[in-house]
């Protein structure tokens, strides 16, 4: 238990750190907000700034809530429901209150905090009384968040609302005072209003803004209260209520007969405002209608005397001044010179007023464009600013692409030499191929002239064998005419009686007069080439000898 003490102390520490820094932040706001007062601000500049602050306090409270509510819960060993009750309140907080400020013109709330909370299992270290008492105080205090964001909400809409009225309705009073004194020449004063106006609204918006913190602060108190007071009170008897904060109508009726109440203040309250706003309008005009148009409120406000006080003390120096011209009338009675003198110093006087009013109207004008520089001034600053800054920029990418750039050379550089080498390879390989090329050319000629002598050795060869064919002809045709002769005579001799040697004459008629006819008796068939294949013989009348002679070499 002193441990669990210890970490509740710490963290209370921590909280009590947190919210310090963010009032030291909003207070840091409040002064730049009052410091930019004198400056022509704009209202949804400011409305904008508060809901942005509003938007920050809200986010800021229900983190805070969160991490209270888990480290409650952590203190009490409940770790099995952390990660539902943390998401649910996350949700339904952010739902009711911050989606209410982003979207306040609809001026509805988004959703309801959860108080069903799942019931927790028995526990060991502490009884289940203390676990449901200890619910039913989380279940309140979320209740109330949630109503507390609502309210929250409703006003942030509302606020939305009245600006927007408030910008219109200003913007259509300016154009209209614009239009009236642009003839007049009082922007100045007119802005100095503006500056009036707008820095009233501006407090009253950060006064809104602490009331909302205040109540912030006061639900985080009672949060840690609550923290507090659980570990320590459990050997008190704590009584758990019968019903629950949802299951009772009555208590509902309550709430939404509060909620109509604060409706109905509300609705007052904006009614007290507008007319309020009406009547300071009144008293400005009245005030202006009174002390003057060239008068600015500044100078009332910041001068001790009052305008009674102002007049009386003009009234005296009237005086003075009259009793003065008439001693000086007195005086200038007695010579014409002196009245010349007077006229002519009234003349003076008069053109003195002239110029005066000359530079006052100057003086005015010049203020005017001396504004319109200051403005001229801050705009071409600003524009500087952004303009160093794109120039820092394109710095960076020049470097980068100088960086790009260099790289870009090494790879060209390197791409080159490979390249460089790559065309030494190819004029190698080239010188190579020519000389390849005329070593072929060389060897083509050779065997061509190899060929060329082969063919006319062929040719020779060819024409000896033809000669050696004829003669070898020749004296095959001698020879076998002589053997028909010596055939020839052999029958001759050998026939004894007449009709064989009628039969060998016929025959050797029928051989003369077939070898007249054919002017030789053997038929040499030579194919194309030149060859002799076979030889035909006519012997012994219709007898024929074949002779085969193998074909001679080329």
């Amino acid at each position: 238990m002193k441990k669990n003490n210890g970490g509740a102390e710490v963290f209370r520490e921590n909280t009590a750190r947190k919210t310090k820094k963010e009032m030291e932040g909003a207070d840091n706001r409040k002064c730049e907000i009052h410091s930019n007062q004198d400056l022509n601000l704009d209202l949804p500049v400011l409305s904008s700034l508060a809901q942005h602050e509003m938007s920050a306090l809200v986010n800021y409270a229900t983190k805070s809530v969160v991490q209270i509510i888990n480290f409650f819960l952590q203190q009490h060993n409940l770790e099995r429901d952390t990660d539902y009750f943390s998401n649910r309140l996350l949700v339904e907080m952010n739902h009711a209150g911050a989606c209410k400020i982003s979207e306040g013109k609809k001026g509805k709330s988004c959703g309801t905090p959860f108080t069903n909370v799942p019931e927790q299992e028995d526990c060991f270290m502490f009884p289940e009384e203390l676990n449901r008492s200890l619910r039913e105080h989380i279940r309140i205090l979320t209740d109330e968040n949630g109503r507390l964001h609502r309210c929250l909400g409703e006003r942030e809409s509302e606020l939305h609302i009245a600006n927007e009225k408030l910008e219109c309705n200003e913007k259509r009073h300016i154009a209209s005072s614009l239009s009236v004194l642009s003839n007049q020449g009082q922007t100045s004063e007119l802005a100095a209003s503006k500056i009036v106006e707008l820095s009233k609204k501006v407090r009253e918006l950060s006064s809104e803004i602490e009331i909302h913190k205040r109540k912030c602060r006061m639900v985080e108190a009672k949060l840690a209260e609550c923290c507090g007071a659980g570990p320590n009170s459990e050997d008190k008897d704590i009584k758990p209520k019968q019903e629950e904060v949802d299951k009772d109508p009555n208590q509902v009726k309550l709430l939404t007969d509060k909620l109509q109440v604060t409706n109905q203040r509300l609705c007052e309250s904006r009614n007290q405002c507008q007319a309020l706003k009406q009547d300071l309008r009144m008293v400005q005009k009245a005030l202006c209608s009174e002390a003057g148009e060239n008068v600015s409120i500044h100078s009332l406000s910041s001068n001790w005397r009052g305008r009674a006080q102002q007049i009386a003390a003009l009234q005296q120096k009237l005086l003075e001044t009259q009793e003065k011209l008439n001693d000086q009338t007195e005086k200038q009675v007695v010579a014409n010179a002196d009245n010349r003198a007077c006229v002519a110093m009234k003349m003076l006087e008069k053109e003195r007023r002239v110029v005066q009013e000359r530079t006052a109207r100057e003086l005015k004008e010049r203020s005017v464009q001396l504004e319109d520089t200051k403005r001229r001034l801050d705009a071409g600053r600003a524009r500087s600013k952004i303009l160093e800054d794109e120039l820092a920029g394109h710095k960076k990418r020049l470097a980068t692409l100088l960086d790009k750039g260099k790289h870009d050379d090494q790879l060209i550089s390197m791409l080159t030499g490979q390249l460089a080498a790559l065309e030494k390879r190819c004029s190698n390989r080239e010188d190579e191929a020519r000389r390849t090329n005329s070593r072929w050319e060389e060897d083509k000629q050779h065997l061509l002239q190899d060929i060329t002598r082969e063919k006319s050795k062929l040719e020779n060869i060819e024409s000896i064998l033809a000669e050696k064919d004829v003669k070898i002809d020749q004296l095959e045709e001698k020879l076998r005419q002589t053997l028909l002769i010596l055939s020839a005579n052999d029958k001759l001799q050998r026939s004894s009686s007449q009709d064989i040697l009628f039969s060998s004459s016929w025959s050797l008629s029928k051989l003369s007069e077939h070898h007249q006819t054919h002017s030789m008796s053997t038929q040499s068939h030579t194919t194309p080439s030149g060859q002799r294949r076979w030889n035909v013989l006519v012997i012994e009348g219709a007898k024929t000898i074949i002779y085969r002679h193998p074909p001679k070499p080329k």
